[in-house]
């Protein structure tokens, strides 16, 4: 809160170092403080200024205050996104302490590279324009669906939907880097072989990425596999795995489920399979089905995506063109709906009836966007402009896996790590006090635990013991064994799996920030009379 990092030196009597170059600035909170073992000497910073700042203990070095700023900022977001841009979190490549993974008040997560990057100071903001680039930035991540929506000048978010990003961090191999959004989900980014976003050329309105490859008769020559297959039953003629017994009760399961509405129960399931068995259209197809009637944050996107890739295996599945139309009149994408929706019918004019209801909703989302194209454009706020050019700017990858249940939205310094022996699974912290624990492979809620009565914010492993840290709004800090029975697991489920959907229904901000103030006394007209609200201590 003062802007100061400190030092301790815990071979030395514990002598404190502090540095306060941040409070040169009118926003002096340090955010996150990052380290790399190859390099215990330097460690780096990310304050609401706006920058990313390095230290190295090994160099003298004395903060002069306004008169004199420290020359130590080795990130300015400000050059590129204007004064109103925080970064929030950072982290360093535990393989390769040249990458530095940044998240800020916006939804991109910016990967620099150390090398190309040199010490300098805060630069003044100057005015925005969208043809400024970010030095060192060699790559950017960003969910499709939330990038695309500050694209298109049909789609101007409210302020209620600007998206932050709370949290980043590197598996132990530096290959996926995971990311925490406010008031959004966990998504996982790759690193090595970045997924390129699912966009639409406007000429041909082919998909410009597939999750998958072209398979023969549902078992491929040379397959290209999202996750590597558990089975241990094999096809007789080609030697890979079939659908076995265990895929088929798997599906059979989230179709039970989906017809009793208990959506993300189905996906579940369909997930599993989909672990198992990676390239199956109906297993696609249905779980495109549970997302688009769950309808969470996101989803509509999700359901595209499988849409894409069970028609790439099965060109002529009409329910996934449906589906697909659906999702992109979900999204707002008015062009592309309204093309596939003209082919559906021309291909299938026996369902006009069944679909009237769509139709009419896509041919009014297209005349609107046609009249607001001959008026004025929306009017956006500069963070929206700012969010527009940086879009434009650079084509951020997509998502590999996406994580959901828990709720990011009262604090912005909300945690999400990988954890286990191989960083196998995924942990956040939640605005219900709860923290959660994923399955990284299948993407699935396996576990969760009340770590605090309010809200979860920090969550950090110990590979050593097994352990997990968690601390929230309260003074104490748990130390947590995360091993769970399997029939304990089972009977907290149901009641994990309600308290995830209670979640996705966000209350008022407000309500959610005042259930964490302590109020002795609510007299006068503002609503607080002579007290202001106390804090709990944190």
């Amino acid at each position: 809160m003062d802007g100061q990092v400190c030092y301790i030196d815990a071979n030395k009597s514990g002598r404190i170092t502090s540095f306060t170059c941040s409070q040169e600035s009118n926003r002096q909170r340090v955010k996150r403080l990052c380290s790399h073992p190859i390099s215990p000497f330097v460690f780096w910073s990310a304050l609401e200024e706006g920058s990313i700042r390095q230290y190295d203990l090994r160099e003298p070095h004395k903060c002069q205050g306004n008169n004199s700023p420290c020359k130590n900022v080795i990130v300015d977001l400000t050059a590129s996104c204007g004064s109103l841009i925080e970064a929030k979190c950072l982290d360093v490549s535990p393989t390769n302490p040249s990458l530095l993974a940044v998240g800020c008040s916006d939804p991109f997560v910016r990967l620099y590279d150390l090398r190309k990057l040199s010490l300098g100071r805060l630069s003044t903001p100057q005015v925005y324009t969208e043809t400024r680039n970010e030095q060192g930035c060699v790559r950017s991540y960003c969910p499709q669906h939330v990038a695309n929506g500050y694209q298109r000048k049909n789609i101007v978010p409210t302020a209620s939907r600007l998206i932050s990003t709370t949290y980043v961090a590197f598996n132990s191999l530096g290959t996926e880097l995971l990311a925490y959004m406010n008031p959004e989900h966990l998504y996982l980014y790759n690193i090595n072989s970045p997924i390129p976003p699912l966009q639409y050329n406007t000429d041909t309105f082919k998909p410009s990425f597939i999750t998958a490859k072209p398979l023969n008769n549902g078992f491929s020559k040379t397959p290209y596999l999202l996750c590597t297959p558990t089975s241990t039953i094999m096809h007789q003629s080609t030697g890979y795995p079939c659908f076995e017994k265990t895929v088929k009760t798997l599906k059979e399961l989230g179709n039970k489920a989906y017809g009793t509405k208990q959506y993300m129960q189905a996906i579940s399931f369909y997930n599993q399979a989909l672990y198992h068995r990676p390239y199956t259209t109906v297993l696609y197809s249905n779980r495109a089905a549970g997302f688009l009637s769950r309808n969470w944050n996101g989803d509509a996107y999700a359901c595209l995506r499988d849409c894409e890739t069970a028609l790439q295996l099965e060109s002529n599945t009409k329910k996934c063109k449906l589906r697909r139309i659906k999702s992109l009149h979900e999204l707002g994408w008015v062009e592309e709906s309204y093309h596939f929706l003209k082919e559906f019918i021309s291909q299938y004019p026996g369902v006009v009836a069944e679909i009237a209801d769509l139709k009419h909703k896509i041919e009014a989302a297209v005349e609107k966007s046609a009249n607001e194209q001959k008026g004025k454009e929306p009017k956006m706020s500069d963070a929206h402009c700012i969010l527009r050019g940086f879009a434009n700017q650079l084509n951020s990858y997509d998502y590999s896996q996406r994580f959901v249940g828990s709720k990011n939205v009262a604090t912005d310094i909300k945690e999400a790590n990988f954890i286990g022996y191989h960083g196998n699974y995924i942990v956040a912290g939640s605005d219900d006090g709860y923290v959660y624990i994923w399955d990284k492979s299948t993407s699935n809620l396996v576990l969760g635990f009340q770590g605090d009565a309010s809200i979860v914010n920090c969550v950090q492993w110990n590979p050593n013991f097994s352990m997990l840290a968690v601390s929230g709004i309260d003074n104490t800090i748990k130390l947590c064994s995360v091993k769970q029975t399997e029939n304990q697991a089972k009977n907290d489920m149901e009641a994990l799996w309600k308290r995830a959907k209670q979640n996705q229904h966000q209350d008022n901000d407000l309500s959610i920030f005042f259930r964490n103030f302590d109020y002795d006394d609510l007299q006068g007209n503002d609503g607080f009379g002579e007290h202001s609200p106390v804090c709990r201590p944190s």
